[in-house]
């Protein structure tokens, strides 16, 4: 069973401005996200330095979003993150995911 869970599921997390979290997370509900779950943050590098290394602007408030999707949702999800987010461009998020092995409730 545990196999079969492995197989199932996957953790979806994003680090996102917060300007876009909650778009993204109506998005990501829409699209079948379930235990969708946002920490607010504030990062702690300077966004000038940041632009001196990278030339980028940075954003210092974030959100960090983490949700259960199906992997069979993945492909569509992640696609969803590159064209109506534009995470394929500098600065706009980060996306990843992790299988689950086990989910108690």
């Amino acid at each position: 069973m545990k196999d079969r869970c492995e197989e199932a599921l996957r953790q979806l997390t994003i680090i996102v401005g917060r300007k876009k979290a909650e778009l993204l997370l109506k998005a990501l509900v829409a699209n079948g996200a379930q235990l969708v779950m946002t920490t607010y943050g504030e990062g702690t590098m300077d966004p000038n330095y940041l632009l001196k290394v990278l030339g980028l602007t940075a954003e210092k408030k974030k959100a960090v979003i983490t949700c259960l999707i199906r992997k069979s949702d993945q492909e569509q999800i992640m696609d969803l993150l590159l064209k109506d987010f534009q995470f394929d461009q500098p600065n706009t998020g980060i996306a990843y995911t992790t299988p689950v092995g086990e989910v108690s409730f």
